[in-house]
């Protein structure tokens, strides 16, 4: 039978190889937090969150500088709402959780 669960093929590879970029060997401790925090807020939601909520929530300085960076991942769609580009993205990050916490 085939995974109907599984992350399309080359999806898994694209997800790793930017996250990597974006969230490089050296980054400080406090903009990777930042990134999860963002991250966090958007694959939560129940539906698109406005840039200017989580800018409120995070602070300018920090919103700005985590938007630019996942915006690839997280990009800017209608009425400026932050969107995630693609379900299998928030499937990614949650079973590398589960993986991590099998393995520890």
């Amino acid at each position: 039978f085939i995974n109907l669960t599984a992350i399309p093929e080359g999806l898994n590879q694209f997800y790793l190889e930017n996250m990597k970029r974006i969230i490089a060997e050296g980054a400080s401790d406090e903009f990777r937090i930042n990134c999860f925090r963002f991250m966090s807020f958007i694959c939560a939601a129940q539906e698109p969150l406005p840039q200017t909520m989580v800018q409120n929530i995070m602070g300018e300085d920090a919103f700005r500088r985590v938007k630019g960076k996942l915006s690839l991942l997280f990009p800017a769609g209608a009425g400026e709402r932050i969107n995630i580009v693609h379900k299998s993205l928030i499937d990614w990050l949650l079973r590398n959780i589960d993986n991590e916490d099998e393995n520890n």
